[in-house]
Order: structure tokens, then C-alpha cells, then sequence
């Protein structure tokens, strides 16, 4: 809420300057999570940079469009454009759901992905990863979650929280600190 009220705030004023600095605090704020993205289909980190810097310039000259949760929606348009470049590349790897993404074989675009989801599931139960997965990187709400998997939104941030932490405290959760 804090970054659409930014971008509300400083596009309301007209003040290029306001509106660069908002502008900026985005980019900063969710550059890692759009390449991200972006790398669950892309392997090529010169087309992951490429791709997330097309993503910001789409959202920069559209962002007065934005009217719902900035995360999800830069998720979202870094998605479609990595599978406009596939298609475009005619590499397009479909996946339908989260065990298709984290299976080698369906998705060598995206070895960092792939891998992190593997370690993931290693240690947390699959409706933890699940959790983690729609929150962390495709932006859903605990309300939207808790919704979806029909729990309490309580109850999936406390999943997600913990199950964070029992990863981070693991060996493989140790090797993702390091990087």
C-alpha cells in the first residue's frame, strides 16, 4: 500500500520531481523481484536485464493505469513479457503449475528458479511453498491467499512467516543468506 500511495501521491501533484523519486523508490524497491520473475523463464541474464528494464519503462509510461497491488502488477507484466520473448524467440516452455516448475525437465529456462523452489520443497511442506510462492513472487495478499486456499488470512501469514524462518534456519536456507 505504501508504494501505490507513493505513486498516487506523487502523480497527483505533477511534480516531475516528486514523480522521479517515486519513481525511483519503486525501481529500487522491486527491480530484484521483477528479474525475478522474469528468470522463471528466461536463462540469459543479458534478456533477464533487458526484460525487467522493458518491464519498468512499460510501467513507467503506464503508471497512472496502476489502480491495484503494484507488486502483483509488476509480477504480472514481467511474466508476460518473458513469455512475449519466448514466444516471440519460439522458446515458450508452458508450466501449469508449481510442480511443473520446479521439475528439471520442464523448466531448464529457469535453473535459479527451479533450484530455489527444489530446496524450498525440501524443507517446508508443499502448501508452505505454495504460500511463499504467491506472496513472495506472484504478489497475493494474506487476505487473497487465505481466500484461495480457503484459511484465514491469519493463518496464511503465519504460515508464511514461519515457514520463512524455518528455512532461512536450515542448511538450505543458509546457502541463499550467502548469496
Amino acid at each position: 500500500m505504501y508504494y501505490e500511495h507513493l505513486l498516487n501521491t506523487a502523480l497527483a501533484s505533477k511534480n516531475e520531481v516528486k514523480i522521479k523519486q517515486a519513481y525511483e523508490v519503486i525501481y529500487n524497491e522491486y527491480v530484484k523481484l521483477v528479474a525475478f520473475c522474469v528468470a522463471k523463464y528466461v536463462s540469459d541474464n543479458d534478456i533477464i536485464k533487458e526484460i525487467t528494464n522493458d518491464v519498468f519503462v512499460s510501467f513507467f509510461n503506464n503508471s497512472s493505469k496502476v489502480d491495484e497491488n503494484l507488486k502483483r502488477y509488476l509480477c504480472q507484466m514481467a511474466k508476460n513479457s518473458a513469455i512475449n520473448y519466448l514466444n516471440k524467440e519460439k522458446r515458450l516452455v508452458y508450466i501449469d503449475n508449481c510442480d511443473d516448475i520446479a521439475s528439471e525437465e520442464t523448466c531448464t529456462s529457469a535453473p535459479f528458479y527451479s533450484s530455489l523452489v527444489n530446496d524450498l520443497e525440501e524443507v517446508l511442506s508443499k502448501d508452505e511453498v505454495e504460500i511463499i510462492l504467491l506472496h513472495a513472487v506472484e504478489g497475493y495478499s494474506f487476505k487473497e491467499i487465505g481466500q484461495r486456499k480457503s484459511i484465514s488470512s491469519n493463518n496464511a501469514n503465519v504460515t508464511y512467516f514461519r515457514a520463512l524462518k524455518r528455512f532461512r534456519k536450515s542448511s538450505k536456507g543458509i546457502t541463499y543468506a550467502k548469496r
